[in-house]
């Protein structure tokens, strides 16, 4: 199946990813002392993460439309 994914992974995925882990960073960079104090609970960072691949795709599809097709 590499030959059919393999586009997925370099056109879409790899595109995807990089935009939730730069909006991480961002929030990691306005939020540094709550981050390293722990003063996140596991719920509030999985409603973050949730956020962030929302964001990530509505970028994705604005974009990156053409990619897509």
């Amino acid at each position: 199946m590499t030959g059919y994914l393999q586009v997925c992974d370099t056109a879409i995925n790899k595109v995807l990813k990089d935009q939730i882990r730069e909006l991480a960073d961002i929030h990691y960079d306005h939020n540094e002392s709550k981050w390293i104090k722990g003063k996140y609970t596991i719920g509030e960072r999985r409603v973050m993460l949730v956020s962030w691949v929302a964001q990530a795709w509505a970028d994705l599809h604005e974009f990156e439309s053409k990619s897509i097709v």
